[in-house]
């Protein structure tokens, strides 16, 4: 096996070389002369080439009409200055689109592109043509470098087009999710492996710790998982990671003899936790429960740490439980995935699975290009497969919203992962199942939740009611405080706590952290983790649970709750959705009588609570009264808006002739939105008559004049009341016009008692077919007066 490891090491390096050698003139030979060169914008009528020259190195020949521009142009260490643009017209400008929009584009024949003699003059020549009015910029011709890894495209993992085989797109979306980010130097990843190649042209400053040990025979291992999550990019060596710019922290718990103990372990993952590492990645597992690695996990989960684990591979041991994926709270399971997007042949499944990964297909030392391309120890690179390598995709994944977002708890990055993956099996499997979890990991799908229009809030609820209780039963305790670490008795308590979100959110994801709750989870032994989940929840609200315990010795002492009595629970929470749109409209009466008091109230919903209302109200300017057959406006106020004073969602007011209302709502987070008009109807005037009828408490109000108000609604579809009001019994006819005089439909033909009448129009003829939508008139007219008024069908 070390004979057929340096054999590839050796044609790996081989060919690498020749690759980087193949790049170098792509990559190291770009044209100098760019050092030397500005470009400026030269407003016009202010420098001119001769006509039908594009390039001058003779500067008399310039046309330059500015004076002080001359002098300027004159004190630059100039070779020659030309047209940037020599075939730009300026008809280019304006440009027609297809659908009729026009786009304006800058002049870009005014562009020139001026070489100095050396790239010493370029800052002071940039900051002398600055001061000129006829400049409109003037900077640096960006000297710029092809970004290019020589073996990227081996990564089919980040970027699959078909390359090696597989299917396109059968990857995590890398490329789009770095147009969105590529790292944070301020974010560290643990590799608790083999030890790292510190010096890789890959992975050299960005490494510390431990170095691998060269007489291990499977030493490349954590050199290649390093680069899988935060190999450099760009940097003209091989591949690049997830992750271009974390740093590793290397922790070595397995050498040429093997794997080191659980101490070790321990010991390797709590420095790395002290020593700040943000995800610590595990490529490795056994099949046998450590309660002391169990304990450094607990930790890491304890100090929000996020802890990513292989699911393990059953061609190396058969489909056994591994740990420390299976650990379960605080433990990103990974499976793998193929170049197909499907499940990867050797990688396990299980209860505990979260998410799988690209890991390839084939085992060691049979890999080829359906494998995962990274670093490799003796600075070359190579491919391997696994949930091994599947794991430190899902690191890089989870670095990457790390440093995009440096609030996000571990709980928040894991739930994000998971929400964000593609359920690459759903046809047979849909949403979570024991083979894929939810699904293989999506890098910028990933991202874009922490994205607009995404919200990301966090939450706290106190307090908490007892859902259910177990009979005593016996457990085990580490890290509680408070307690000794040892066995007890105890009777566990189900705690829940339902919680309003305060507002409304669409697409909707909540997830308990525990890091914050002061609940347990049911974990037997418990190490003292908080815990939190949610049992359901709508798009405003949701219910929570966690689990406290009554505690007694072996004795049989009674010792109290713990870690707290229920009421006395601290939940914490995330909502992730998207917020909908800020939104009112308003509600109440439509009619009323003169000087009845109405209460309306403008119902905001949407945005980001709490809402401050503001009110107006006006007379309609387009209400017609006329004796003529003639629409004529009203005249000043009516048309113009008042506000009302008031910071309520409601208003109540009267009047004594029809009035229109609007409210402006506007929520914390400053945006204003403003609702439709609301029309109301007022029966009279400011003097009306009152009958009192033999029913002493009813009163009727009788208008002094015949009276024509606004139909409503308008615009309508399909129907509109239309309410009239009459001082004496009387003779009426009430019909609808065209907008061109053409009688449409008769309503009333005939005696009408005095007061107040309503009719509807449901927008049909005489013939009861409907007409078509427009602008139409209805008249009311008795034996001395004639109004006429206008409303419009939409359709």
């Amino acid at each position: 096996m070390v004979t057929n490891i340096k054999l590839k090491r050796i044609s790996i390096f081989i060919f690498t070389l020749l690759l980087i050698l193949s790049f170098s003139t792509i990559i190291f030979g770009q044209n100098k002369k760019l050092d030397s060169e500005i470009l400026v914008y030269f407003l016009p009528d202010s420098l001119e080439l001769p006509n039908g020259i594009i390039q001058i190195k003779d500067l008399s020949q310039l046309n330059i009409k500015s004076k002080s521009l001359g002098n300027t142009i004159r004190k630059l260490e100039l070779k020659s200055i030309k047209k940037a643009f020599p075939n730009f017209d300026e008809s280019d400008t304006v440009k027609i689109l297809k659908d009729g929009r026009i786009i304006k584009l800058p002049n870009m024949s005014r562009i020139f592109i001026l070489e100095l003699k050396s790239k010493n003059y370029i800052l002071p020549s940039i900051k002398e043509l600055r001061k000129e009015k006829s400049v409109l910029f003037a900077e640096r011709n960006m000297d710029a470098k092809t970004f290019s890894d020589p073996t990227y495209t081996n990564q089919w993992y980040l970027n699959n087009t078909g390359q090696s085989g597989g299917t396109n797109d059968a990857d995590i979306d890398a490329p789009e999710a770095w147009s969105i980010f590529t790292g944070s130097s301020s974010v560290k990843i643990a590799i608790i492996d083999r030890g790292v190649q510190i010096n890789h042209d890959d992975l050299s400053g960005k490494v510390s710790g431990d170095s691998y040990d060269p007489q291990d025979p499977e030493g490349y291992h954590g050199t290649h998982v390093a680069g899988i999550a935060a190999a450099k990019a760009n940097n003209s060596y091989g591949g690049r990671g997830v992750d271009w710019n974390a740093q590793i922290l290397s922790r070595q718990i397995f050498n040429k003899d093997g794997y080191m103990g659980d101490v070790n372990t321990y010991n390797k993952i709590c420095d790395a936790v002290n020593s700040g590492a943000n995800i610590i990645n595990n490529s490795w597992g056994g099949t046998f429960y450590s309660t002391t690695v169990r304990m450094a996990f607990a930790y890491a989960y304890k100090m929000n740490r996020v802890s990513t684990a292989a699911m393990g591979n059953d061609y190396q041991y058969g489909n056994q439980t591994k740990y420390p994926a299976a650990f379960g709270q605080g433990i990103i399971a990974v499976g793998a995935t193929t170049d197909d997007d499907t499940r990867s042949p050797f990688s396990q499944t299980g209860n505990h699975i979260d998410v799988t990964a690209p890991g390839g297909i084939n085992p060691y030392p049979y890999n080829n290009k359906h494998d995962i391309w990274s670093t490799w120890t003796g600075n070359s690179y190579g491919y391997l497969a696994g949930t091994s390598m599947a794991t430190p995709v899902v690191t890089g994944i989870a670095s990457l919203l790390k440093g995009y977002n440096s609030s996000l708890s571990n709980d928040d990055i894991e739930n994000i992962i998971k929400i964000s993956a593609d359920d690459v099996n759903s046809n047979s499997y849909p949403g979570w199942d024991q083979y894929l979890g939810t699904g293989r990991v999506n890098a910028r799908k990933a991202l874009d939740l922490l994205r607009s229009p995404y919200v990301l809030n966090h939450k706290s609820a106190n307090g908490g009611s007892v859902n259910s209780a177990t009979d005593t039963y016996g457990t085990t305790f580490y890290g509680v405080s408070g307690l000794a670490d040892g066995y007890y008795i105890v009777k566990r308590y189900d705690v829940r706590k339902y919680v309003n979100f305060g507002q409304t959110y669409n697409d909707l994801h909540v997830w308990g952290r525990g890091v914050g709750t002061n609940g347990f989870s049911l974990e037997s032994p418990n190490y003292g983790m908080g815990y939190c989940d949610v049992v359901s929840h709508n798009s405003s609200s949701a219910t929570l649970r966690t689990y406290v315990y009554q505690v007694w010795d072996v004795a049989g002492q009674y010792l109290g709750y713990y870690p707290t009595t229920p009421s006395n629970v601290h939940f914490e929470y995330t909502v992730l959705g998207k917020i909908p749109p800020l939104s009112v409209y308003i509600s109440g009466p439509h009619f009323l009588n003169v000087h009845e008091e109405g209460t309306w109230t403008a119902n905001a919903s949407g945005g980001t609570p709490p809402y401050h209302y503001q009110w107006w109200y006006r007379y309609p300017s387009d209400i017609v009264n006329a004796t003529k057959n003639e629409v004529q406006p009203l005249k000043p106020p009516h048309g113009y808006w008042f506000k009302v004073g008031t910071d309520s969602p409601t208003l109540t007011r009267s009047d004594d002739e029809d009035f229109e209302l609007k409210c402006d709502v506007t929520d914390a987070a400053n945006s204003t939105v403003t609702s439709s008009i609301f029309y109301v109807t007022v029966g009279g005037n400011s003097s009306p008559s009152v009958q009192q009828n033999s029913d002493k408490n009813v009163i009727n109000i009788l208008p002094k004049e015949t009276k024509l108000l606004s139909n409503y609604p308008n615009p309508f579809n399909p129907t509109t009341a239309i309410k009239f009001g009459l001082p004496e019994d009387v003779y009426v006819r009430l019909t609808i016009y065209s907008i061109n005089g053409r009688k449409i439909r008769t309503l009333i033909n005939g005696q009408v008692s005095k007061g107040y009448h309503q009719v509807v129009w449901d927008g049909t003829n005489e013939s009861g077919q409907p007409v078509s939508g427009g602008l139409y008139i209805y008249e009311l007219k008795t034996e001395n007066k004639r109004i006429l008024k206008k409303m419009l069908l939409v359709k």
